[in-house]
């Protein structure tokens, strides 16, 4: 996030993941400045605001005039003097697991370039999500062996001892 910042120019951005359960997108990271100003909400339903606006849509989106966006949930970004954003999901699977902003002081627009990076980037994070996610699948999975495992054990020992007992 910071390496997309100081490529493009933008002065904040945040990055938010699905919530698997509620289906929302949440604030997993922010970087740059203005942090008062995107904390005001961290969590988005689909269509909800530009993160979900972005998520629901499964595309870019670019707003060059912040203060004119319906969809902007969180006014102390106008006061701070944001006007630009853009936004691009993070797709894994033609799924949406989570959506990248950008916030830029003035008018700056993004570039065509920017947005290519933007969806490149938003690719092979999305990538590394679902590596991380299914990786701690396996993780639990490993641990649940395990304990079935010590379990059948415990069991097999306990049996043991009562035949021998039996047999005495």
């Amino acid at each position: 996030l910071d390496k997309l910042l100081q490529i493009t120019g933008a002065e904040a951005g945040e990055i938010f993941l699905e919530d698997e359960a509620t289906q929302e997108m949440v604030r997993g990271v922010h970087s740059g400045l203005l942090p008062e100003g995107l904390h005001e909400k961290a969590r988005f339903r689909p269509g909800e605001g530009f993160v979900g606006a972005v998520a629901e849509a499964g595309g870019h989106m670019v707003a060059d005039d912040v203060s004119r966006e319906r969809w902007l949930l969180r006014p102390k970004m106008r006061e701070i003097g944001l006007d630009s954003m853009v936004g691009v999901p993070l797709r894994s699977k033609n799924t949406v697991t989570g959506v990248i902003i950008l916030a830029a002081l003035g008018t700056q627009r993004f570039t065509p370039e920017d947005m290519q990076l933007l969806s490149s980037m938003g690719n092979q994070i999305s990538v590394a999500i679902e590596n991380a996610r299914l990786h701690e699948k396996v993780q639990r999975m490993a641990t649940l062996e395990e304990r079935e495992r010590i379990a059948r054990e415990m069991h097999d020992g306990l049996a043991q001892v009562l035949s021998y007992v039996n047999t005495k």
